[in-house]
């Protein structure tokens, strides 16, 4: 060994020893218990009859409806998940009941496995268990784009009962400071002409760029033509039927009011499409809801749109997207009242 391996040898010795005493696997803290304790609140609704607007508090749902969740990933669990051993104390309502309480929940995993008397591992693991049922059964034939010319006629004339003519879907983007993975994706895809019937248009708000198949609102200014913010009043109104959907959305499933704690984006896409589910099945199994009417709404309950930068709003594609918004605004000023 010569001079200098030995001092660089030294050295590390020296190093070496100086850094032990700092070494968390040589200084272990005392050894601490962690204890799940029991909570039987969750059997005793189970078992209550009376006790059914505790579904509606912490599920978001009424019982009959969580009932019906419950039938429907019961029949598909099996296609995806081996059976239950028998002993298994969480049933698949009860792992249907967790998800859901975690998902309109904005406390993550944590007041979900207190509430029903387990480890927070458990609770992700059941979640997880459900989310994966209902993505591979239910998610494609639950949420799709309309495939037929009278799919695309339903949602129109929708649409046209709130005052714009001949739309079909309205464009809304979610909050977020980085626009460009958001609202530049939604528009590269639902600004194609091919994505609806041809002849209508989608509607977006400021931040999208104007096209003949786009339509935007006319630039806002203090001394704006009556004929503009007619048509702007009308546009706001048609587009917020979608916006209001989305937040009804967002309110229902507070777990998207806090940071997603999952850590891939495919799991994030997966959490999405599952609540969007659970969303349509709350609509669809309420029985409470058969009679509603769809209401007519101010126009000061606009919820606005993207976060945008102001050189990238109220933009033009050319001369006939503004053709085509202008024939809009006339229609709408000799044929559609506020």
């Amino acid at each position: 060994m010569d001079e200098v391996t030995a001092v660089c040898a030294a050295v590390l010795a020296a190093v070496t020893a100086a850094l032990t005493p700092f070494d968390g696997r040589s200084n272990r803290g005392p050894i601490e218990n962690n204890f799940v304790v029991p909570n039987n609140t969750w059997l005793l609704v189970k078992s209550t009859t009376s006790l059914n607007a505790w579904f509606t508090r912490h599920l978001r749902c009424p019982r009959p409806t969580f009932n019906r969740i419950v039938d429907s990933i019961g029949t598909a669990w099996p296609t995806v998940h081996p059976a239950l051993h028998h002993l298994n104390r969480f049933g698949i309502d009860d792992r249907v009941a967790c998800t859901l309480h975690y998902l309109t929940h904005s406390d993550g995993y944590e007041s979900t496995a207190a509430l029903f008397g387990i480890s927070k591992t458990r609770a992700y693991e059941y979640c997880n268990q459900v989310f994966a049922v209902v993505q591979l059964c239910f998610v494609l034939d639950t949420i799709s784009m309309p495939t037929t010319h009278a799919q695309w006629e339903d949602i129109r004339t929708g649409i046209e009962a709130y005052g714009f003519p001949n739309a079909y879907d309205a464009i809304d983007g979610i909050r977020t400071t980085r626009r460009s993975l958001t609202t530049r994706c939604l528009e590269k895809r639902a600004t194609k002409e091919s994505l609806g019937p041809g002849g209508g248009c989608f509607l977006g708000d400021a931040g999208y760029k104007l096209y003949s198949h786009l339509m935007t609102p006319y630039t806002i200014y203090s001394d704006i033509p009556q004929d503009e913010a007619h048509y702007n009043t009308i546009h706001s109104r048609s587009r917020m039927v979608v916006e209001r959907a989305f937040g009804l959305w967002k309110n229902k499933f507070r777990v998207f009011k806090a940071e997603l704690l999952q850590h891939r984006p495919s799991d994030m896409a997966r959490l999405i499409e599952v609540s969007l589910v659970f969303h349509n099945w709350f609509i669809e199994f309420n029985e409470e809801l058969d009679n509603f009417e769809p209401e007519f709404f101010p126009e000061w309950m606009h919820t606005g749109g993207d976060t945008v930068f102001d050189e990238e709003l109220n933009q033009v594609d050319g001369a006939p997207a503004k053709r085509a918004r202008d024939m809009i605004k006339l229609y709408l000023s000799q044929h559609v009242s506020i």
